[in-house]
């Protein structure tokens, strides 16, 4: 695998693939209230406003140069952070999560970061494996409560 930078539309596209058969919860309550396309172009939307620089952002692709999935470094007011991190459907399991975290959080090492957070939901497992396999650790737990549908 390797790294290299994307266009918006490219990352646009990456996000509509990613959200197949996604375990983000958020990510599939909007495809379900909507459709991919306009979850992709919301999730493109909002990383573009984050901290952060645009030029941090990465496609992964395999030795022929197709993608596999992509990485947007973010930050917040208080830290760096790993933003978004996704792996294409046809290529999960693969081990392609560990090396996209290890990236993430190698770049914000190498920017001097002394803190690096990151989020996912509980019943993400393979993201809160990936996590716990590269020695990030919980330290705080957001509970989102939602009032009853109907």
């Amino acid at each position: 695998m390797t790294l290299r930078p994307g266009s918006d539309e490219e990352f646009l596209d990456l996000f509509v693939d990613v959200a197949r058969g996604t375990l983000d919860v958020s990510t599939q309550r909007s495809v379900a209230a909507s459709s991919v396309e306009e979850t992709a172009q919301e999730d493109l939307d909002f990383y573009l406003s984050c901290p952060g620089e645009r030029d941090w952002w990465r496609v992964a692709v395999d030795f022929s140069g197709e993608p596999i999935g992509f990485v947007i470094p973010s930050a917040t007011p208080y830290a760096r952070n790993v933003g978004y991190l996704g792996v294409l459907p046809d290529h999960r399991g693969r081990g392609h999560v560990d090396e996209l975290l290890t990236y993430v959080t190698a770049f914000h090492r190498a920017a001097g970061a002394t803190r690096i957070t990151a989020t996912t939901d509980a019943v993400n497992r393979p993201m809160v494996d990936a996590f716990t396999r590269n020695a990030y650790r919980v330290v705080e737990t957001r509970i989102n409560l939602e009032a009853p549908v109907g």
